[in-house]
């Protein structure tokens, strides 16, 4: 099905300052996201603290689990603070416009990250 020309300007932002109201589904999707991230942080935490109770963290045989539980605390948190705008940026209204230059970002591109910040040139 192809969408009309006009159908699709309304459905995004046509200059700086307009914006895309959030569907639903995004919101439900970064929500979701935003639970789950949390999650992953809580077992990371967990995972360190194990490490820190009941080994020496300068034995070798702890340096894998150690990273790899850091790492995964790393990733976490940067993904639930990009979460964390996004959200934000839906409830201030500004949701689906670049934070760099204002202009619109391609709802294929929030379909495929919903906490994009960034319109695809401004990516680049």
């Amino acid at each position: 099905m192809t969408t009309s020309t006009s159908d699709h300007r309304a459905a995004v932002p046509r200059s700086r300052g307009a914006v895309l109201a959030a569907p639903a589904h995004l919101h439900e999707q970064l929500s979701m996201q935003q639970l789950e991230l949390e999650e992953q942080m809580r077992t990371a935490i967990a995972a360190l603290q194990s490490l820190r109770d009941g080994s020496d963290l300068v034995d070798p045989d702890v340096q894998e689990p150690l990273m790899t539980a850091l790492r995964s605390l790393d990733e976490a948190e940067r993904s639930a603070r990009e979460v964390a705008e996004a959200l934000a940026r839906i409830r201030s209204g500004r949701y689906g416009a670049c934070v760099r230059c204002g202009a619109a970002i391609q709802v294929e591109r929030l379909e495929a990250r919903p906490a994009e910040r960034h319109c695809a040139p401004c990516s680049r």
